[in-house]
């Protein structure tokens, strides 16, 4: 079984899984932006943390490095 996963985030530097192969790729249409409220394991109701996100933006570019 093949299962790509597009890491932008933490999955770029720490997956939490083993991996047979790491490429660096892009997806369009989609940049990254520190928007998202955590308050599951970041932050608190009344603190929530930013952690980030896709978010779609015509003509972006969101690309995964290592």
């Amino acid at each position: 079984m093949v299962l790509w996963v597009f890491g932008y985030g933490s999955l770029v530097w720490n997956p939490g899984f083993d991996f047979d192969e790491k490429i660096i790729g892009f997806i369009k249409d989609y940049r990254r932006v520190f928007d998202l409220a955590c308050i599951d394991h970041r932050g608190t109701p009344e603190n929530p943390a930013r952690t980030c996100m896709l978010e779609a933006r015509r003509g972006a570019v969101c690309v995964s490095r290592s």
